[in-house]
């Protein structure tokens, strides 16, 4: 049957919306149930964006190979609740992602996609934006900067999508997995032109999605719902996962779990920098740009010779800020990754800030007690090369 909003919309209209939903998002390889909720949790935000006075998380669409479907699922989501895909944000450093982001806000634009991403995503640009409801922006052709809403619900696609720093804190990932070595060879599919179909009935499937928002709404006005705790995301949570738990469907928040676990690597990669640093300046305080030039690239060195392990190491560091997402080994970019894992215990060490001096921020690594580091990263320090004085 179909559904409408009313003013009296009943548990049972918004489970009839919710079923229609999911029908038509039958094709997509889901890995598990909560993977399909986040898709859910995607579209609900862009339609009910109005009813949630805060910030909501980062969507990523996910997936183990490519043609697994995951920016057709972006086109469904913001097909259905906008009328058409959400435009697209080019890979781009820091600097030009803020840019593109602000230019976006003074646009007013609804949803953004970041799409087939292949660096790991976070970092200062892209968490500022996802926890925020104002920004700063620039008018076109003007110089001055404007404070504007932001109200976009951001997307990203990717194949087994890499984060930074404590992204996955702010994010959820609906991951798609086909189990099959050539996805786009499929013929099974129940919709073999989805974005035509979705065209086609979408006056239906947006009453749908405000059907089930509306039945909720009504339903818990002055009851928020008994849900974990999302950090400052509790307006979300409150309408979205509080929506899709009323109806007995799975919690979103739980694909945060499997994929801060996937993300472990990220300890073992700021595990090589600490080392990096131990190893250059003992428990001395350095400052970033001394660092940086430790990292110095302009010469990849040998790995044979000689001098074969210093430049394997120099190598690994290399590759272990690349895997954080520092792009271009700098002061600036140095400092930025610093302050985002400060007093961080991986492996018995942390990383502590200094005062800013004439040449910039100091730090310090100092070896933490056994008992604060327990559930650290196991690694081995190397011993120290002698260095001269920081």
């Amino acid at each position: 049957g179909t559904v409408a909003v009313t003013e009296d919309v009943t548990r049972e209209d918004a489970l009839l919306a919710l079923e229609q939903l999911e029908e038509i998002l039958r094709d997509f390889p889901f890995r598990a149930p909560e993977d399909r909720a986040v898709a859910l949790s995607a579209l609900l935000c862009l339609v009910g964006r109005h009813a949630i006075d805060g910030p909501v998380p980062l969507h990523v669409f996910d997936g183990s190979a490519p043609n697994s479907g995951k920016s057709l699922l972006a086109e469904v989501v913001t097909r259905i609740a906008l009328g058409q895909p959400a435009p697209c944000v080019a890979q781009s450093d820091q600097s030009e992602l803020r840019k593109q982001l602000e230019a976006f806000a003074v646009e007013g634009r609804r949803a953004i996609l970041l799409d087939n991403v292949t660096h790991p995503i976070g970092g200062g640009t892209l968490d500022m934006f996802v926890t925020s409801t104002v920004v700063g922006g620039r008018t076109l052709g003007k110089s001055e900067s404007v404070q504007v809403p932001f109200r976009a619900v951001i997307i990203v696609t990717g194949n087994n999508v890499r984060l930074t720093g404590d992204a996955h804190r702010r994010v959820l990932r609906s991951y798609l997995e086909p189990h099959m070595e050539k996805p786009e060879e499929r013929n099974d599919y129940v919709y073999p032109d989805l974005s035509a179909h979705v065209q086609k009935d979408r006056t239906m499937l947006l009453t749908c999605a405000m059907v089930v928002l509306s039945a909720w709404l009504r339903e818990s006005a002055g009851h928020p719902p008994d849900l974990p705790g999302m950090g400052g995301f509790g307006a979300y949570s409150r309408v979205v996962r509080g929506a899709l738990n009323w109806l007995g469907r799975p919690d979103p928040l739980a694909t945060q779990k499997s994929f801060a676990a996937e993300q472990e690597g990220g300890g073992q990669g700021w595990s090589v920098v600490l080392q990096a640093m131990v190893r250059s300046f003992g428990e001395k305080w350095f400052y970033t740009a001394e660092f940086a030039v430790r990292v110095d690239t302009s010469e990849p060195g040998r790995t044979t010779g000689p001098n074969m392990a210093v430049n394997l190491q120099k190598a690994n560091l290399v590759a272990a800020l690349r895997e954080l997402g520092v792009e271009q080994i700098d002061a600036a970019s140095l400092g930025r990754l610093f302050a985002a894992n400060v007093n961080r215990i991986v492996g018995g060490l942390r990383l502590v800030r200094g005062v800013a001096g004439n040449q910039g921020r100091k730090w310090q690594v100092v070896t933490v007690p056994k008992a604060e580091s327990a559930d650290a990263v196991a690694v081995q320090v190397e011993p120290l090369e002698p260095v001269g004085d920081a």
